[in-house]
């Protein structure tokens, strides 16, 4: 029983200091003050499909949450995306306590010019 927890506490370190080791690089503010940035490492390649780490800090906030960081995929040929995984946190910069974490929907989203996404969609199908 002792080594199932030891393992699962080293887990659920490794999973908590993922943001500490990412290689995060800011891309832009927009026009509301949200920063949004990008981990250049995590960036996976298969055909025409983008898999990467990113985050955002809000300006501001209506439900705690200050900052968001995701797993996305983008589609380079038909400009959509779609987020695997998100975790929230009540701190900018993936920092203080995680407010939501887990799986998220499997639909894809159109991309609308001049957004966020459309910035890492650049940034990742060059």
């Amino acid at each position: 029983m002792r080594t199932y927890i030891k393992a699962f506490a080293l887990t659920g370190l490794m999973v908590l200091s993922g943001s500490a080791l990412a290689e995060w690089r800011f891309l832009f503010p927009d026009s509301l003050g949200n920063e949004f940035f990008i981990d250049m490492e995590s960036i996976k390649t298969d055909g025409n499909f983008r898999k990467v780490w990113v985050y955002m800090n809000f300006a501001k906030s209506e439900d705690g949450t200050k900052s968001i960081r995701m797993k996305s995929e983008y589609d380079c040929t038909a400009e959509r995306y779609k987020n695997s995984s998100m975790s929230t946190f009540s701190e900018k910069n993936l920092k203080g306590k995680i407010l939501t974490n887990g799986n998220t929907s499997s639909e894809w989203f159109d991309i609308a010019p001049n957004s966020g996404s459309s910035i890492y969609l650049e940034v990742v199908c060059r």
